[in-house]
């Protein structure tokens, strides 16, 4: 028979806290200063971020020359306003005719921030700079690739009419005429569209179709002489044309004789004598 102290269970008095600082206290201790620390760490950062993004902002804001945009670029690197700046700086240098050295930036631009929201006005100003250069070609190529690399951009547009000016430019009226009736197609109601119907109306008329002229037809051969055979006599025989019969020859007169038969001629002779 079994007694009390063997059937007795050991009593479950729940989570202790006491017990469990008692026991991880050290573990605690390190974890807390470490989330302290990167708490502390993520304050700095963003006091310091908000610093540094209020001065390149007020930098940028202050910058007028070519020289101050690029001491905005080099300064603040890793601030959004450097790619702005840096857009900024390639339309000041091709103001100066400096358009080597604005290609440069501008490309440099792409390459560094493509994922820019004005990547596509980017490459559209390396375009305005390639036909500033007389790079006309090369300049309608880069256009032709911001249309269909963005064609929901706010450059697209922008790059159609700077594509057909350049064909007008060129007296290509056709292929000009035919990229504003694309605007106008395209992007109706809006000022591209507008613009393209005005700058259409310069262009010269459109020549009229040749018509298409099918080759003339060899002339047909002249047919045969086609010859009778000669005819045969016919056994037949001919006939013979009939002379017409000859007239009765007239009266001829009478005598007078006496005679009393006949006293009318006698009559003529008395009065003859």
């Amino acid at each position: 028979m079994s007694t009390p102290a063997e059937n007795s269970q050991p009593t479950d008095h729940g989570f202790d806290p006491l017990a469990f600082w008692i026991e991880h206290k050290t573990k605690v201790l390190a974890l807390s200063a470490v989330l302290a620390a990167g708490l502390a760490a993520y304050g700095i950062y963003q006091y310091a971020s908000q610093r540094a993004q209020d001065a390149a902002a007020a930098d940028f804001a202050q910058a007028k020359s070519a020289d101050d945009f690029r001491k905005v670029i080099q300064s603040h690197s890793s601030s959004p306003v450097a790619a702005n700046a840096a857009l900024l700086l390639a339309e000041q240098l091709r103001n100066e005719g400096k358009l080597d050295e604005a290609a440069t930036t501008l490309r440099k631009f792409t390459t560094e921030h493509p994922s820019h929201p004005l990547i596509s006005g980017a490459w559209n100003s390396i375009a305005t700079t390639l036909e500033a250069q007389g790079k006309t070609d090369e300049a309608i190529a880069t256009y032709q690739k911001v249309i269909a690399t963005y064609p929901s951009s706010f450059a697209a547009p922008v790059a159609m009419m700077s594509q057909a000016r350049i064909h007008h430019s060129r007296s290509e009226d056709d292929k000009a005429r035919q990229i504003y009736d694309q605007i106008i197609s395209q992007f109706g109601q809006t000022s591209f569209a507008r613009q393209a119907i005005f700058e259409s109306q310069k262009l010269k008329p459109a020549a009229p179709a040749a018509p298409s002229l099918s080759p003339a037809a060899p002339p047909a051969p002249a047919p045969a002489a086609t010859l009778a055979p000669p005819a045969t006599p016919s056994a037949a025989p001919v006939p013979t044309a009939t002379p017409a019969p000859a007239p009765a020859p007239a009266a001829a007169p009478v005598e007078n004789t006496g005679n009393s038969q006949n006293p009318q001629p006698a009559q003529n002779n008395a009065e003859k004598k």
